[in-house]
This record gives C-alpha cells, sequence and structure tokens, in this order.
C-alpha cells in the first residue's frame, strides 16, 4: 500500500520518468514471464529514474502505435518498448516508431552488417541452413530515419536509439532482456543527459508487527514529517503463518548522501514511533 495522500505537502525531487512498452501476445497470454520489467526498473534506479508507468500491448501495429504516442503525450524522459524488433511478419515495432515520429524507415548499412554477420554465426553453428541475406532479414535492417541502431551480441534483433528535440526520447530493444543488456551499456551515458543526475535510495525494514492495517496511521504520520520520502508496506511473505510487515523507503534527491541521510531518518522515526516515543 502506497501512502501518497494528496492533500499532504510535498517537497519531492521528481526523478527522471521512464514509460515502458511491452510487446507481445505471449506476455498478455501468461506464456512467457517478464522479465524485462524487473531488469529495466533496476536499471532506472541505479540511474537515479523510476518507471512511472508500463503497458503492456499485443504484436498489433495500430495497439503498438497507440501505445508509444499515449506515452508520449505524459512527457516522460524517455520511451522505452521491448519487442516487436524481429523479422516476422507480425514484428511492427519499428513501423509504428516511423509513424509516430514521422521518420520513414531506411536501410542502415551498421544494420545490415550486424545482421549479415549474426546470420554468418547462426550458420556456421548449423542453427539456420543459409546465412544469405533475404526480404525477411533485411526487415531487420530498416530502422527509422535518424535513429541510431543499437547492436545485438546474441540474437539477430538489433534495438534503436532515437533522440529528437522536444520529445522524449526513445529506446527500442529486443523482448528477450540478455539481448538487451549491452544495449543499456551503449546509451547509459545518453541517457543520463536527458537530466541532471539524480540518485534514487530505496531501503526496507521489516516491522514488528503482522498486521498491514495497524502500521497505516504510523505511515501517515511519517508521511506529514517525511514528505520527500515515499513509502510503501508490504506483507513479507503472504503465504508463511505469521509474517511480519516490511516497509519500503523511497527518496529521489540531487545528493546521494543527503538523500542516504533522509531515509535514514525516516527509518529511525518509525522505530521511535513503534516504540511509543
Amino acid at each position: 500500500m502506497l501512502s501518497d495522500d494528496a492533500n499532504l505537502p510535498s517537497r519531492r525531487v521528481e526523478p527522471m520518468a521512464f514509460e515502458v512498452i511491452l510487446v507481445g501476445e505471449d506476455l498478455l497470454a501468461g506464456d512467457v514471464r517478464d522479465d524485462h520489467l524487473r531488469s529495466l526498473a533496476s536499471f532506472a534506479r541505479q540511474h537515479g529514474a523510476i518507471i512511472r508507468r508500463a503497458t503492456i500491448v499485443p504484436y498489433d501495429l495500430k495497439a503498438v502505435r497507440d501505445a508509444i504516442a499515449e506515452a508520449e503525450s505524459r512527457k516522460p524522459e524517455l520511451v522505452v518498448v521491448t519487442g516487436g524488433l524481429g523479422p516476422a511478419r507480425r514484428d511492427c515495432t519499428l513501423e509504428a516508431v516511423s509513424d509516430v515520429y514521422g521518420r520513414p524507415l531506411s536501410s542502415a548499412p551498421l544494420a545490415h552488417r550486424w545482421v549479415d554477420d549474426a546470420y554468418t554465426r547462426l550458420s556456421h553453428k548449423g542453427v539456420v541452413g543459409s546465412a544469405a541475406m533475404n526480404i525477411t532479414r533485411d526487415k531487420l535492417c530498416q530502422i527509422p530515419v535518424g535513429s541510431q541502431p543499437l547492436k545485438n551480441e546474441i540474437g539477430v534483433a538489433n534495438g534503436i536509439w532515437l533522440r529528437l528535440a522536444g520529445r522524449p526520447a526513445l529506446l527500442c530493444l529486443p523482448g528477450m532482456p540478455r539481448e538487451s543488456e549491452a544495449m543499456l551499456a551503449e546509451v547509459t551515458e545518453s541517457i543520463r543527459e536527458l537530466r541532471p543526475r539524480h540518485y534514487v535510495v530505496r531501503r526496507e525494514i521489516e516491522s514488528p508487527t503482522t498486521d498491514e492495517a495497524a502500521l497505516q496511521p504510523l505511515i501517515e504520520k511519517l508521511a506529514r514529517e517525511f514528505p520527500e520520502v515515499r513509502f510503501q508496506t508490504r506483507p513479507i511473505a503472504s503465504a508463511r503463518k505469521g509474517a511480519n510487515v516490511r516497509v519500503i523507503f523511497e527518496s529521489h534527491g540531487r545528493s546521494e548522501a543527503e538523500t542516504n541521510g533522509l531515509v535514514g531518518d525516516a527509518i529511525r522515526r518509525l522505530i521511535a514511533l513503534q516504540s511509543g516515543s
């Protein structure tokens, strides 16, 4: 449960905001587990950002296009789209990007070389019968004009980075999280440049109670005393009888030391309140 009363005074420093769009019916059907959001949330925290919203859409051009346009309208610093970059007909993410940003798709020499190398590698391993480029594989070389291709070190679908003046930056990644790691590393500095550096400090403690509701008056009091800190309560393990409640403290600031200190003060204050001080 989040304590975020609109009537509470707030002096929070708003962190850089990401919006994530996950593309794929397999996610909606529950056929595959989404590990991308967790890894992206961890990446965001490491770089002083938060994921403000995540949306899952099917492999459908209109659905992907609408999701990107809606995310843009909320003006985050960065929109991240995962999936829909492959050679299959259903993979329509870059076509949607082209439509939303008004940037035609064009063959990128660098992407062409990477795709050619990837299929040569797969051919040598016996994974595919031929390394020859064809119409289907050529689709992997088409990216929106003005975007930067990002190399896929493991698979065949490369990503892109697109930044246009006055609009949120856009990062498109393959649907497999392990294929995205090198791409994230490549654009880390570009992401940091989107906004002055912020720090996200997140700490957790175990409360002495199993009653989440009983904690709420204390959390509301803390929220008034520490408007810069966001509080969340959560049972540690709902399946474990007698499990105590975890309290999560999160704050954002321009100074890591000050933000750490603020969270530490809030933790100490909760401990004091629980002891009746």
